[in-house]
């Protein structure tokens, strides 16, 4: 008795070794990944991969291996991870969606749709399913399947009552219905999804811009400039969105003769903190032309 007690007690100061072991490298993978040191990451995943103890630890060190591959654009490697996964049965529909994730940065819709009609999901739990609809239905619409993307969004909605989904599923309805051309629905679906709260100023103002190319196009120019001006408002918004919100308005401001209000814009964009390069060069020609 007293001898098993020993090897008991061996196993379990030795799997505890293995546990501090493997967080000691999880700690090591995760900083290596926020400091965007991608090749030194895989390498010390590898190696905690080795001192992996549960199924979650292994698949964790699968998932930032994915990652660092996606973000190097190695993506053959990428996949080789994602199939890896898909051999863990609690992640094997996580492994799954990487998979499609990652054609789909390649744009490679049609292989991912058929990747995806492969997938038997009704084992699937709810969560993965609404994935598997996000996924599937994005596949459809850049595919320009919009029809089948607009049932897939559907589906998706069904199964969530998360805020964060419904947002995401209602403005992509809004996208698909967009591209094809029903533009008083998809600014209908915009406006919905404008309604709910948890919205980031990235969301927003991609919509309202979203709003103004639908308005645009029906050549409700008015109604266009008031969607880009409310886009302009979102001051937190990444990247040039707010400059070229006002651009968007200067735009049809000249369409509808208005070129005094669009040069204001054009330049009020100029001076935009986060106006880029591009973007000034590209104002700095419309001012010219209308300055003349």
């Amino acid at each position: 008795m007293f001898k098993k007690l020993i090897a008991l007690f061996v196993l379990f100061s030795a799997a505890n070794l293995l546990m501090a072991d493997f967080k000691a490298l999880e700690q090591e993978y995760r900083k290596l990944y926020k400091e965007k040191k991608l090749d030194e990451c895989i390498a010390k995943c590898e190696e905690a991969f080795q001192e992996a103890g549960s199924e979650r630890d292994k698949w964790e060190t699968f998932f930032y291996r994915y990652n660092s591959y996606m973000r190097l654009k190695k993506y053959d490697e990428a996949i080789k991870m994602a199939a890896e996964a898909q051999k863990m049965p609690k992640y094997a529909w996580r492994g799954s969606i990487l998979q499609i994730q990652c054609l789909m940065r390649q744009h490679k819709y049609e292989e991912a749709l058929t990747a995806l009609k492969q997938e038997d999901t009704k084992d699937w739990p709810d969560n993965a399913k609404v994935q598997y609809y996000w996924e599937v239905g994005n596949a459809n619409l850049y595919g320009r399947n919009y029809d089948e993307a607009l049932k897939n969004y559907e589906q998706g909605m069904a199964l969530t009552s998360k805020t964060y989904w419904k947002i995401n599923f209602i403005r992509q309805t809004g996208n698909a219905l967009l591209r094809k051309k029903e533009f008083d629905k998809a600014i209908e679906k915009y406006k919905e999804a404008l309604a709910l709260p948890g919205l980031d100023d990235n969301a927003k103002c991609d919509m309202y811009n979203s709003i103004g190319k639908a308005y645009d196009s029906q050549k409700k120019y008015a109604e266009a400039v008031e969607a880009y001006l409310e886009g302009a408002k979102c001051a937190n918004a990444h990247g040039r969105r707010v400059p070229n919100s006002l651009v968007q308005a200067a735009r049809s401001l000249i369409i509808s003769g208005d070129n005094d209000k669009a040069l204001e814009l054009y330049k009020q964009a100029l001076k935009h903190e986060k106006c880029d390069a591009g973007l000034k060069k590209y104002i700095e020609s419309r001012i010219d032309k209308l300055e003349k």
